[in-house]
């Protein structure tokens, strides 16, 4: 390569469903220096700001996930920051498409105070 540094960071990662209300966990399994330690924060700071972004149906947040980053490729020149956080948004992206999403519906609680005389209508109608 000539005319300078490039942009170059490469993650592979395992996306799994966690129980509802776990949030997300991000985790490496990356060994032997495949990707140093601070590409691997970059990393997670990708997929975490993608994970925010939304997700594939209707663009709304993405939770309760497991990320495990379980290979990855760097280059002594041209790895960067931001390329590894770009690979951890592609990764994610990539992965949704794939594997598929749940549109969670929110759930809230409601208390009702009503007349005892219009209990039975009220009743009928919720």
């Amino acid at each position: 390569q000539s005319g300078g540094s490039g942009q170059f960071g490469v993650c592979y990662i395992d996306m799994e469903p966690l129980e509802e209300g776990a949030g997300i966990e991000f985790e490496s399994q990356i060994k032997g220096g495949v990707i140093s330690r601070p590409f691997i924060s970059s990393v997670e700071r990708g997929v975490r700001e993608q994970l925010q972004l939304g997700g594939p149906l209707a663009g709304y947040p993405v939770t309760d996930v497991r990320i495990t980053l379980v290979d990855g490729k760097m280059h002594s020149v041209d790895s960067k920051d931001i390329a590894f956080q770009s690979a951890g948004k592609l990764a994610v992206k990539a992965a949704l498409e794939r594997g598929g999403s749940r549109l969670l519906q929110p759930m809230d609680k409601v208390t009702f105070l009503i007349d005892e005389n219009l209990q039975g209508e009220i009743h009928t109608i919720v």
